[in-house]
């Protein structure tokens, strides 16, 4: 009698959990927030690379490149710092950032800028040209 009385309580209590279970629900497209927002990137000096010339690893110029998920340019700029803003939509996104390299121009797809080379000729003392996605 004992054994049935816990069975039911157990089975009662076993009910109510699965009565409570998870649902999924779509969420409709009007909540998704699609506002452009702020994209700040900032390449740490000290992270750049190791040298005992300590303006080896210094980053006097930066160009970052924003791609949409299908490879096509979203946002572009260029600073003569280490640290850059851009305004961006919300979305997957592929980031290259370029420092110390000659501006490059008429990129529209990611694939472009993959196919540009930067000569060793352009890196200088001071000016160590790095690349980076």
């Amino acid at each position: 009698m004992i054994c049935k009385r816990k069975f039911c309580f157990f089975a009662a209590g076993l009910a109510a959990l699965l009565a409570v279970g998870c649902s999924k629900e779509n969420v409709s497209a009007d909540c998704i927030d699609e506002s452009p927002f702020m994209l700040e990137i900032s390449v740490p000096e000290s992270a750049t690379k190791v040298t005992q010339i300590p303006e080896e690893s210094k980053v006097n110029s930066l160009q970052i490149y924003v791609f949409r998920e299908n490879g096509a340019l979203e946002a572009y700029g260029n600073a003569s710092s280490n640290s850059l803003k851009l305004e961006c939509l919300p979305g997957k996104k592929t980031v290259v950032a370029l420092a110390n390299a000659p501006e490059i121009k008429n990129v529209l797809i990611k694939d472009s800028i993959d196919v540009k080379i930067s000569d060793l000729q352009d890196n200088s003392l001071g000016s160590f040209v790095m690349y980076g996605s």
